[in-house]
């Protein structure tokens, strides 16, 4: 499942945004209780701001997700991560709820300082049957108060927006 394609250096994968992400990715509870609603084979490519050209992808593990280097041919998502949007993810206190609605404002920011580029790569229906939305009722009522603001009041609300936000074309900075 791995592509051989997307450069990696050792020495980069030392950086302290990336390490520091990757920790959450397996440590922070939010992020674990996450992990657990989506289906193992689910993957995701993960790029940073600062380290243009490099690539790496998060795989499921028993608990939370591992950031591994190099991306995957299909994943379900692409993430491209500032610095600042690390730091403040890290910041993060509580559950799934509460660390999806940060993601999902990081997303939403303007701030280039403190900003996710996401890419939806996956069908609505893959991402249905990989456990996506199942985790997105799990995150519960900050994530449910986040979706409201924003003019989501259903499951057929959310699966229109993943259909209007799935780009299949690679940005720039992923190739």
């Amino acid at each position: 499942m791995r592509a051989g394609r997307g450069k990696t250096d050792p020495d980069d994968t030392a950086d302290e945004t990336v390490s520091t992400l990757a920790d959450l990715f397996l440590d922070h509870p939010g992020w674990q209780q996450a992990a657990r609603q989506i289906a193992r084979v689910s993957m995701s490519n993960v790029y940073f701001t600062h380290l243009p050209g490099l690539a790496w992808h998060l795989e499921q593990r028993e608990v939370g997700s591992a950031l591994e280097p190099g991306k995957v041919d299909d994943p379900d998502f692409v993430f491209r991560f500032a610095p600042g949007a690390v730091r403040r993810l890290r910041r993060v206190k509580g559950g799934i709820g509460e660390f999806a609605a940060e993601l999902f404002s990081l997303a939403d920011g303007a701030d280039p300082e403190h900003h996710v580029d996401l890419r939806v790569v996956a069908s609505f229906s893959r991402l249905r049957e990989r456990g996506y939305l199942r985790l997105l009722v799990r995150a519960g009522p900050r994530v449910a108060a986040y979706g409201l603001s924003r003019g989501i009041f259903s499951v057929a609300d959310v699966g229109k927006l993943l259909r209007q936000a799935r780009d299949t074309q690679p940005y720039e900075w992923e190739i």
